[in-house]
């Protein structure tokens, strides 16, 4: 898809709130400030959108005014550095509605639009903008699943995390989570849709070895210590189903005791209704 591509091409005819903010916006803009137009319209558009879905439950406005906003950001041709961002959110919450709808083949296509503004992105900056294309392709890779389309989510779980890896030695805290979360997605994968259980456990493994190193600082572990706990556990459930009970038992052990720790009160907390002496 281009960038002048929309993911459907708007209704002829109007809802009646979106012809109220069509005109609205018109009434307060120039006729001949086609991009200030465009630039407020799909402002006007996504608030509205979000208001229609999220509080008023009208999921049909929500759906006319997000592809109205699409519109618009692919019609404006100024130079406002935030349109291309704002597309772009239009688009993801657009994605978030057809998912929620059960229309998954319409949340690949807008998914798909999204990652591509998104690589355009990355593509000038990569720096600010790769992370987001890693996170939209591991979201990607989860519609697939759910689709099952078992190669197209391994893919896209593999690109994801080639990308992410690319940032691991630069704020392990901040990068490395979202890695092992990509190996945990892949180890999942390979064991329960492709038959690969060697794979699986590599994946598995690697997600508990970066766990384990980011729980290595006292200040830092109890930021941490869910992700290694869950890591363990799907470890040790992929050992139980392989019949490796032996493996098993001692890290589903060590996965309770961090469980455990998720319910210790930190040194300095006091009860919710105390009060000053």
């Amino acid at each position: 898809m281009t960038r002048e591509t929309s993911p459907h091409t708007p209704p002829r005819n109007r809802g009646k709130k979106l012809l109220e903010v069509e005109q609205s916006v018109a009434a307060s803009t120039p006729a001949n400030h086609t991009n200030t137009r465009l630039y407020r319209l799909a402002s006007q558009l996504y608030q509205t959108a979000r208001t229609c879905w999220l509080e008023e439950e009208d999921t049909e406005s929500a759906e006319e005014m997000l592809l109205a906003a699409i519109e618009s950001c692919d019609r404006y041709t100024g130079q406002r550095r935030e349109m291309p961002h704002m597309r772009i959110a239009a688009i993801n919450m657009l994605t978030m509605l057809y998912h929620r709808l059960g229309r998954l083949a319409d949340a690949e296509r807008t998914m798909l639009l999204q990652l591509e503004a998104e690589r355009a992105l990355a593509a000038k900056n990569g720096e600010v903008y790769t992370e987001n294309v890693a996170v939209t392709l591991w979201y990607l890779g989860n519609l697939y699943v759910e689709m099952h389309r078992d190669r197209d989510a391994e893919k896209a779980y593999l690109e994801a995390l080639e990308l992410r890896s690319r940032f691991d030695d630069e704020d392990i805290y901040r990068y490395r989570p979202a890695t092992a979360q990509c190996h945990r997605s892949l180890g999942n994968l390979y064991f329960s849709r492709l038959n690969d259980p060697d794979t699986a456990e590599r994946h598995y493994r690697a997600a508990v070895s970066i766990s384990e190193e980011l729980c290595e600082d006292e200040y830092e572990h109890c930021n941490h210590i869910r992700g290694l706990a869950m890591s363990l556990r799907l470890l040790a459930a992929f050992y139980e189903e392989s019949g490796r009970k032996e493996q098993a038992q001692p890290i589903a052990e060590r996965a309770a005791a961090l469980e455990a720790e998720f319910e210790i009160p930190l040194p300095f907390d006091m009860p919710a209704d105390s009060e000053e002496s």
